[in-house]
């Protein structure tokens, strides 16, 4: 839902599955998550979000290719 509203959908679907991953900018990842969710992972790893979140957009379309391929978001509780 946090995709869809950030107008990304079609990169977080790219990521799910075994198609091309789309990348995603850090000022994409920054509209995609809210500030409690950059805050939580600032607090747990002490490190600044602008070091963490240029690191993520790296990494997170890649981290879908370990999912099955199912072409679906994971549920979450």
């Amino acid at each position: 839902a946090q995709a869809e509203q950030a107008g990304l959908d079609d990169k977080v679907k790219s990521w799910i599955g075994d198609g091309h991953n789309l990348p995603i900018s850090t000022d994409e990842l920054r509209s995609l998550l809210s500030n409690q969710q950059v805050q939580a992972m600032v607090d747990k790893t002490g490190l600044p979000a602008a070091t963490i979140l240029p690191v993520l957009a790296h990494l997170l379309p890649e981290a879908g290719n370990t999912q099955p391929p199912t072409g679906e978001a994971p549920k979450t509780a």
